[in-house]
């Protein structure tokens, strides 16, 4: 880190460690190596690249950043007022994972892709953009009322804290709702698995294929199939 004054300049960083690697509140621009490098941008418009390592986190911090994935399995992480992120993610072949477990506003994820450059998340004013050859799949929601969207892939989609609804949509989704009371949409795809957690949770599993179906905690309500598989912590069946 280069320092003058007392104030933190841009810098450029390699990061050979999976510890994590820290920028400055400024523009800076860090590299991982082939390891699970933890990137984070701090303040500033940073540009952040990881480097095929498996389950690289690449977090911008504040400020409109540019996080670039490399072939593997790579999480973007954002926190409150992240700002407007684009995320490119160039392996169609592994899906990778949006995270906004510290952000404390309402986020809506859609992760249906578009014909061009498209707003994946959002919250307030924030935003995280992809162009359309990043494939992400997965998502885990925030601390308030989160709005996640799949796509017609296998989705992972967990809602952590909040009154969430979440919708599989296509594919063999795990749709997992955390605390809170949660809504969880199956969708069209067969052997879908739906958890509740804690709180008093709707799940609706009618699509005519075969789901799994654990409640968890709290009086849940359970929408389904006859040949669905409902465990035997869910109060009501229909």
């Amino acid at each position: 880190m280069l320092v003058g004054g007392g104030v933190a300049w841009a810098i450029t960083k390699d990061c050979p460690t999976i510890e994590p690697c820290y920028g400055t509140s400024d523009d800076d621009v860090m590299h991982g190596n082939g390891k699970a490098n933890h990137l984070y941008g701090l303040g500033g418009e940073d540009r952040l690249y990881a480097y095929a390592g498996i389950g690289d986190t690449l977090n911008g911090g504040k400020g409109d950043d540019q996080l670039h994935g490399a072939r593997g399995w790579d999480i973007y992480g954002f926190e409150d007022g992240w700002g407007e992120d684009s995320v490119f993610d160039p392996d169609v072949e592994i899906s990778s994972l949006l995270n906004f477990r510290s952000v404390s506003t309402p986020v809506s994820i859609d992760l249906v892709p578009k014909s061009s450059t498209l707003v994946r998340a959002w919250s307030g004013t924030n935003r995280v953009f992809t162009p359309t050859n990043s494939r992400i799949d997965d998502a885990i929601g925030g601390r308030a009322n989160d709005v996640m969207v799949g796509n017609d892939l296998d989705n992972y989609l967990y809602g952590k804290q909040g009154n969430d609804r979440i919708y599989g949509r296509a594919g063999r989704d795990q749709l997992v709702g955390g605390e809170g009371e949660d809504k969880l949409y199956g969708g069209s795809g067969s052997d879908d698995f739906l958890q509740g957690d804690s709180g008093d949770d709707v799940f609706f599993a009618k699509d005519g294929e075969v789901d799994s179906i654990f409640c968890g905690e709290g009086v849940d309500t359970v929408h389904k199939d006859p040949q669905d598989i409902e465990y035997d912590d869910c109060e009501k069946v229909r």
